[in-house]
């Protein structure tokens, strides 16, 4: 009897050094929980050898079945890999058309602004071209009327000169007729520029601005007495129009004054001659002062 345990006993311990040897201890490991089982319960030293195969198998199994789901997680993994790969391949593709698309429009764009700089200096340059073209218009207008100015300024001088000779010359014939005549107060009409002068002898008293026939009247021309004067005179031909300080010299026509003093120096009355009345009373007082046979009223053009 112990010679047969004895003996199941050694078959047990190199049983379990040979298991150990083959099948190193891991976490799950049957065969080292059934050896330190086996130290806990002695019934376990005496499992069949089925038994103990059938726990083998069972091993087996689990230890195919992990290698399995570590190959479908591997699988899984490269799978997962590649398609990360792909992805990146994808992306960088898509970033290098990106690239491609954004470095077209941008040379889209500075073709664009090249245009437009190349448009703008056109512009410019039409614009610069055009203000120095209206410049030189404005400067060759601005000579020509410089020179029109000078031309008129000669011109007025002339005239102004001509002017002063004729007036000079008219002076002196006046002069002459009145020292001829031997008259002492004249009252000279020019016609052609609507001004009276006064003269005392030589010697010139006064310059006034006056209103001669309009169109369709008449001033008589010539050498005129004074008839007759009255302070104040009513035309009974013109509605009554009020005539102060009249100095009739021929008929119905007088040197009088007139309330419209805007119009003098322009062509405006029926044919007599008008004056300021400030100026109508001066040649009035002058006439009643040195009397009518030594004055003389000369009208002319």
């Amino acid at each position: 009897m112990f010679k047969y345990i004895f003996f199941l006993s050694l078959i047990a311990g190199i049983y379990l050094s040979a298991t150990s040897t083959l099948f190193p201890p891991q976490n799950n490991n049957p065969f080292l929980k059934l050896s330190l089982e086996s130290i806990d319960n002695d019934n376990d030293l005496f499992l069949s050898f089925s038994d103990i195969q059938q726990r083998r198998l069972k091993y087996e199994k689990q230890k195919q079945k992990a290698k399995a789901q570590e190959r479908i997680r591997q699988s899984k993994r490269l799978e997962e890999i590649g398609n990360a790969k792909i992805a990146r391949k994808k992306r960088k593709k898509e970033i290098q058309l990106q690239i491609l698309k954004d470095q077209k429009i941008a040379k889209e764009k500075a073709l664009e602004q090249i245009e437009y700089a190349r448009i703008f200096r056109e512009k410019m340059l039409k614009k610069i071209v055009s203000e120095r073209i209206i410049l030189l218009k404005q400067e060759a207008q601005k000579e020509a009327e410089q020179k029109a100015l000078q031309e008129s300024k000669v011109k007025s001088k002339t005239v102004k000169h001509m002017n002063i000779v004729k007036n000079v010359r008219k002076k002196k014939k006046y002069a002459l007729v009145a020292k001829k005549n031997k008259r002492l107060l004249t009252a000279h009409i020019d016609l052609s520029q609507q001004k009276m002068y006064v003269y005392l002898e030589d010697t010139l008293l006064h310059k006034w601005s006056v209103s001669t026939a309009r169109r369709g009247y008449v001033t008589p021309l010539g050498e005129y007495q004074p008839l007759y004067l009255e302070r104040m005179h009513y035309s009974k031909k013109y509605h009554n129009s009020p005539m102060p300080y009249s100095i009739f010299f021929k008929g119905g026509y007088a040197v009088h004054g007139t309330n419209s003093l805007r119009q003098l120096g322009k062509i405006a009355s029926h044919g007599c001659v008008r004056l300021h009345p400030a100026h109508a009373k001066s040649l009035y007082t002058l006439v009643r002062k040195y009397g009518k046979d030594n004055s003389v009223i000369a009208i002319s053009r």
